[in-house]
C-alpha cells in the first residue's frame, strides 16, 4: 500500500495521526492513534516498509499481519457492535439510515432497536457527521450515545453488557436476554 492510499484510509476512518520524515532513511513515518494503541507505519517510495516496533517485511506472513492490522483500522465501532450482537444475541441494524428533522436522510454506524427508548439507541462514531448526530437528537425518537472509542472500538463483553444494561431493554419482554443487569 502506498503512503497516500494509507493516509486516505486512516483519514476516512478519522483516526488521529501525525507524520514524521526520517531524514536518515528518506522514509515517512505515520504514527496512528487507534485509541487502544499507537501504531507506527513507515513508507518509502515503493510503499509500506515497516509496522509498529519497526517490524520489517520479511515474509508473506509479515505482509499478512500488516494487512490484517490495516483492515483492523477500518470500521472498528461497527465491527465491535456486530461482534456484540452475535455474542449477546441482540439486534444491531448497520449501517442505519434515518430522516432528520430537516427531511434529509442520514447514515450512522447503526441502531440497537431493543435498547434505550423510542426507536432504540443510535450508535454513532467518529466518522458520523455532526449534522446527523444533532438532527437525530432533535427527532426525540432515539437514545443518543457519546461512547468513547477507547472503550467501544473493540468488543469487550463486560463493558458492553454494562452499557446495554444501563440503557435498558425496550424490546419484546419474551426476548429479553438474561444477561441484562437490573438497575
Amino acid at each position: 500500500m502506498k503512503l497516500f492510499e494509507f493516509l486516505e484510509l486512516i483519514s476516512k476512518e478519522k483516526f488521529p495521526f501525525r507524520l514524521e520524515y526520517e531524514e536518515w532513511s528518506g522514509n515517512v513515518k505515520v504514527i496512528v492513534d487507534t485509541f487502544t494503541s499507537t501504531e507506527e507505519y513507515s513508507f518509502d517510495e515503493n510503499g509500506m516498509t515497516e509496522l509498529t516496533e519497526y517490524q520489517e517485511r520479511k515474509s508473506t506472513e509479515d505482509l499478512k499481519y500488516i494487512n490484517s492490522k490495516i483492515q483492523d483500522l477500518k470500521n472498528r465501532p461497527e465491527r465491535a457492535w456486530i461482534d456484540a450482537s452475535k455474542d449477546l444475541g441482540i439486534r444491531f441494524i448497520h449501517p442505519y439510515r434515518f430522516v432528520g428533522t430537516n427531511g434529509e436522510e442520514y447514515e450512522v454506524t447503526g441502531l440497537l432497536p431493543d435498547f434505550g427508548f423510542g426507536k432504540g439507541v443510535l450508535i454513532t462514531d467518529r466518522k458520523s457527521e455532526e449534522e446527523a448526530i444533532v438532527l437525530a437528537d432533535l427527532t426525540n425518537e432515539y437514545a443518543m450515545t457519546g461512547l468513547s472509542p477507547q472503550y467501544y472500538d473493540k468488543y469487550d463483553k463486560e463493558s458492553f453488557i454494562e452499557t446495554l444494561s444501563e440503557w435498558g431493554w425496550i424490546g419484546e419482554e419474551s426476548k429479553k436476554p438474561n444477561w441484562i443487569k437490573n438497575n
